[in-house]
């Protein structure tokens, strides 16, 4: 396959694979309220396929997660997130047009596996393609298009909920149309420089025999492995609290509060551009050694969203609170820190495979709690709200202890382990938080 060679410019790479954060959160949230709400009733869905529908989405991301990561190392950027669009618009048509459940069991596992495949090469393209001094803004800039494609979703559902189904099939038709443009878009980018020059230097080395999928075994080794166990473990605790109210934010609404869901339309749509401002003021300084005082205002106030719920309960008020409070740490914790640390600490033919493994670990994990979450808020849902707490105290002490350890060392690329002290005398660039 004949792979272009110009020169990319950074900012277009950064919006054109940035945007598979939008199709990303774009099918999570319209599957959350598709499935849950607008599809319910005309494709007669119990709460049962509820849950298996939206659990297999997201064990199918995970999947996707893997396998692209990995042939993403092997075989280039370009090749994986030209091909997954292609898939991620079929998926959107197939749901756009569902007529019964099984539709909807086909269209999230092909879009699941597709966006899941083009997540790591995509945001690895955009750091690979970035300049020195600008890698973590051009990262943190395709989160900030995550929230927007959150918002759009939710700021539609706030004029065309009450059309039922057909709000539905607008929402994935949205999706199809964005997937397609971005894929006719994405031909005209070239392969990331980075990866080309760091693929032939490996097949130039004499241990060139290692290069493929056997160079993937230092994601089990030190230190390597250390960090794909870190970032792992925090984004797979902070996603089962995300993912909720991503996917059954809508059911909890609608179920806890006796809501109706134009009203929690309106509600999140007022809510989530709060995450902009956080998430705008950590692009300007995530390259500074300033965002070592964003990312322990994030781990302290990630927390205090279920504390809301667990003191005044199911109530309107509560949920908006917490919806508020969510929306705030959107910006300087989770996913966004997640993906800065992967592209800084894992070394370039690796960095796709060891992603998509961290993004399967978070994706297993939120899937299996997806399965439980419409029965678990139906038998306590102060013990919900309390599990839901323990994931995010977990995600703020990853944050808070264990990832300024790990540190990137200037002259190699490698991982190593050093100090908290040791890692903020070495600077952004350096260290791990």
């Amino acid at each position: 396959m004949s792979v272009p060679r110009q020169v990319n410019h950074h900012w277009r790479v950064a919006l054109l694979c940035g945007m598979a954060s939008y199709l990303d959160s774009g099918l999570l949230v319209t599957t959350g309220v598709a499935v849950g709400a607008l599809y319910a009733k005309d494709l007669h869905l119990g709460a049962g396929d509820v849950g298996l529908i939206l659990g297999l989405q997201t064990l199918m991301f995970g999947v996707g997660t893997v396998l692209g990561g990995l042939f993403g190392d092997r075989w280039g950027r370009r090749r994986i997130f030209l091909t997954s669009l292609i898939g991620y618009t079929v998926s959107a048509l197939v749901l756009a047009f569902a007529h019964g459940a099984g539709s909807l069991y086909l269209g999230v596992v092909i879009g699941g596996l597709a966006i899941g495949a083009d997540l790591p090469v995509s945001i690895s393209m955009i750091r690979e393609e970035a300049p020195e001094g600008q890698k973590g803004r051009m990262v943190v800039f395709s989160e900030l298009l995550w929230l927007a494609g959150v918002i759009v979703v939710l700021g539609s559902m706030a004029f065309i909920a009450p059309l039922g189904a057909l709000a539905a099939r607008i929402l994935y038709a949205h999706l199809a149309v964005v997937a397609l443009v971005i894929l006719i878009a994405r031909t005209t980018l070239g392969e990331s420089s980075e990866w080309l020059a760091a693929r032939q230097a490996s097949l130039a080395a004499p241990r060139s025999a290692a290069t493929g999928f056997a160079q993937h075994r230092d994601l089990l080794r030190r230190p390597v492995g250390l960090v794909v166990l870190a970032t792992g473990a925090y984004f797979t605790a902070w996603s089962i609290g995300s993912n909720t109210w991503g996917q059954f934010g809508s059911y909890m609404w609608t179920n806890l509060t006796r809501s109706d869901l134009g009203t929690y339309s309106i509600v999140s749509l007022a809510v989530l551009p709060i995450g902009l401002v956080p998430g705008i003021a950590l692009m300007r300084v995530i390259d500074s050694p300033k965002r070592s005082r964003w990312i322990t205002a994030g781990a302290l106030l990630l927390p205090c969203q279920w504390v809301v719920l667990l003191v005044l309960g199911s109530t309107t008020t509560g949920f908006v609170i917490g919806m508020i409070l969510n929306s705030a740490t959107a910006g300087i914790a989770g996913e966004i820190l997640y993906k800065v640390w992967t592209q800084e600490l894992i070394p370039t033919l690796n960095r796709a495979t060891a992603q998509g493994v961290t993004l399967a670990m978070s994706k297993g994990g939120v899937s299996l709690f997806a399965f439980l979450t419409p029965s678990l808020m139906a038998v306590s849902r102060t013990a919900f709200f309390a599990v839901c707490l323990s994931f995010s105290l977990v995600t703020s002490v990853i944050a808070l202890v264990w990832m300024p350890r790990l540190r990137k060392s200037p002259a190699s690329g490698a991982i190593s382990v050093a100090s908290v002290g040791a890692g903020m005398r070495s600077g952004p660039e350096a260290t791990g938080s």
